[in-house]
C-alpha cells in the first residue's frame, strides 16, 4: 500500500519515513512487504490510510498548486486527514490519535464477537428479514 508512491515520489518516501518516525515501528515496511495479514489489522489499517490520504494531498498539492480549498471534509477514518488538510491538527498528530484510534478498535475487535457486512442489492425489508431469521441485528 503506497509503495509505488513512495518509490514515484520524494515527498511519498518522505512522509512514509516520518510516519515510521512519529510511530516509533516501520508503518511503511508493513504498508510495503506486509504481511497483508498485519497490514489489515485496524491498528495499522487506519494509521496506512491516514497517511496514504495525507500524501496524496501532498502531491495534489505540488502538482497543481494553483488549487485552494476553500473547506474539507471526511467521514469516519477520513475526518482526521481533513482536521490535518485544514491545519485544525498537525499531521503527526493526527497520525498518532488515528493509530490510538486504531488500537482501541482492535482491542474491541477482539473483545468481542461481532461483525459488519455490507449487503448489496436488497432491498431494506428484504434485509430486516434475513437480519432477524439470522439473529442480528440491522445497522
Amino acid at each position: 500500500m503506497g509503495r509505488d508512491l513512495a518509490e514515484a515520489y520524494p515527498t511519498a518516501k518522505s512522509l512514509f519515513a516520518e510516519a515510521d518516525e512519529a510511530l516509533g515501528y516501520g508503518l511503511s515496511e508493513i504498508c510495503f512487504s506486509g504481511p497483508e495479514e498485519e497490514l489489515v489489522r485496524t491498528e495499522h489499517a487506519q494509521p496506512a490510510i491516514y497517511l496514504v490520504g495525507w500524501i496524496a494531498l501532498q502531491l495534489l498539492r505540488e502538482q497543481a498548486p494553483s488549487i485552494s480549498f476553500e473547506a474539507t471534509a471526511g467521514l469516519s477514518l477520513g475526518e482526521f486527514t481533513a482536521l490535518a488538510a485544514a491545519d485544525a491538527i498537525g499531521f503527526e498528530d493526527g497520525l498518532r490519535v488515528v493509530r490510538r484510534r486504531g488500537e482501541l478498535m482492535q482491542e474491541a475487535c477482539e473483545a468481542s464477537s461481532g461483525g459488519m457486512a455490507a449487503i448489496v442489492g436488497l432491498d431494506e425489508e428484504a434485509v430486516r428479514g434475513v437480519c432477524e431469521q439470522a439473529g442480528v441485528s440491522l445497522a
